[in-house]
């Protein structure tokens, strides 16, 4: 039987990476959720040891890596100082993110009226500001609905941002370390560690740095002593049968309020250095695709103890805090829908439901008891037959964007896992299926693969 660990890796990094700085990202993500109790059971990677391998194999070359991941930094930066910025975030960021959309209608700023302009002068002592390690962190505006908290943010150092990596989405790729605490769901002491955050946003000069922060608030709502519960009896009774444990059918949420209290602690902000200095093993890609895990762990037992270490001084800059806020919400259920499908086929597997936002659109996939839900993958495709793309701010694959989308109809597939990495997936499949023949539509290949498929008819939200 799988172990625990094994199994809630498979399906948090069923992503398709295409730089290897992502894989990086999204593997160092997936750890600490895994470590601090806050991810999902479900979400699993296919071996023990595969993240770390691919993600050697994709770093193993500093030129391949640079040329791969690297695009100019941006070469007319807005200076800050030139126009209000404090409670004008939103307009600023809202449509260069993967989620974007009007948010700014919606929000309430987290500053007052007269505050609204910012300089280098601001006062920083206000509840929403906080200055710590040279690095002064303003919370701005945020909307909140049923299925996450918006949050915008404006980092101010006192020396000039360190050269950072920009990723193929065009954003500087800087993380977050921080914990959340809910009073309608407090979280206990014993899962209470901090997680990585992936903000979405842009530098305005060469001391500013803005962003949008999403906070998963349906993860928040997790009951999760009762689900711990239900998980210590299911394991308990797996170890006498080898039964397969499909954890999301253990998971059951507290009702969120309209009106919640957050502390929301960062604790470190992390930037990948535009010339980050990866440790080369002296093996090539193919030789390192060839290894067996065991051969890999010798090579990986190699490596430096300080290029193990996450940050480090020879891929990261960072700033150390704490940087504790604490905000009241109100929380906006009127754009949200919950469309409740409930199929499980004569495969075991289908969907639970389907939540629509005017952000994103959230598939919950389910699997029958005994069903190795880690050996699945979901697709969605939007009206013209083409992929949906998912939340760069969030590493589960249930989370898709749909802005500038046609979503009238959605096709949901559900497809074995090792056939999608290996034969299905592909840029030349995801996008201009309108424009091919109905033998060359990826919808045509999908329909004959899939283990599951649903068409959905859905109304956006605006």
């Amino acid at each position: 039987m799988k172990s625990n660990l094994e199994q809630e890796l498979q399906k948090q990094l069923r992503q398709e990476i295409e730089i290897p700085e992502c894989i990086q990202k999204k593997s160092k993500q997936a750890y600490l959720k895994i470590k601090s109790g806050q991810i999902r059971q479900e979400e699993v990677l296919k071996t023990p040891l595969g993240w770390m391998k691919k993600t050697a194999i994709a770093l193993g070359s500093v030129a391949a890596a640079l040329l791969l991941c690297m695009v100019l930094f941006l070469t007319n930066p807005v200076m800050a100082q030139d126009f209000p910025v404090i409670g004008n975030l939103f307009s600023l960021l809202q449509d260069k993110i993967s989620f974007f959309g009007n948010f700014e209608d919606y929000a309430t700023p987290l500053v007052p009226e007269e505050d609204t302009s910012f300089s280098k002068d601001t006062d920083s002592s206000g509840i929403f500001s906080k200055t710590e390690d040279g690095l002064t962190i303003t919370l701005s505006e945020v909307y909140a609905n049923t299925q996450a908290i918006y949050l915008t943010v404006l980092m101010e150092s006192e020396e000039a941002f360190p050269s950072t990596l920009i990723d193929q989405q065009d954003q500087p790729v800087l993380s977050l370390i921080a914990s959340e605490n809910y009073d309608f769901n407090p979280t206990p002491e014993e899962y209470n560690n901090p997680i990585y955050f992936n903000p979405e946003g842009q530098f305005l000069d060469d001391y500013t740095y803005s962003c949008i922060l999403r906070l998963d608030l349906r993860e928040a709502s997790l009951d999760r002593q009762a689900y711990n519960e239900a998980m210590i009896q299911a394991e308990a009774a797996a170890q006498e049968t080898d039964a397969v444990i499909n954890y999301q059918n253990l998971q059951s949420f507290v009702e969120i309020p309209e009106q919640i209290h957050l502390d929301f602690q960062i604790q470190q902000v992390i930037g990948t250095l535009e010339d980050a200095q990866y440790w080369d093993s002296g093996y090539t890609e193919e030789e390192l695709t060839a290894m067996t895990d065991e051969e890999f762990q010798e090579v990986m037992k190699q490596m430096p103890e300080e290029y193990n270490q996450h940050p480090n001084q020879y891929e990261n800059y960072w700033f150390d805090g704490p940087w504790d806020f604490s905000l009241d919400l109100t929380v906006d259920s009127s754009r949200v829908q919950t469309i409740e499908i409930n199929e499980i086929n004569e495969n075991g597997v289908g969907i639970s439901n389907v939540i629509l936002t005017p952000y994103e659109l959230t598939v919950n996939d389910a699997y029958a008891d005994g069903v190795p839900f880690y050996d699945y993958f979901l697709v969605a495709l939007d009206a013209n037959g083409n992929k949906l793309p998912y939340n760069d701010s969030n590493g589960n694959c249930n989370y898709f964007t749909i802005q500038d989308r046609d979503i009238s109809t959605v096709d949901l597939y559900i497809l074995d896992y090792t056939e999608y990495m290996d034969e299905l997936k592909g840029e030349e499949n995801y996008n201009n299926n309108e424009n091919k023949p109905e033998e060359e539509k990826w919808s045509t290949l999908l329909d004959d693969r899939c283990f599951y498929h649903t068409t959905l008819n859905l109304t956006p939200i605006e």
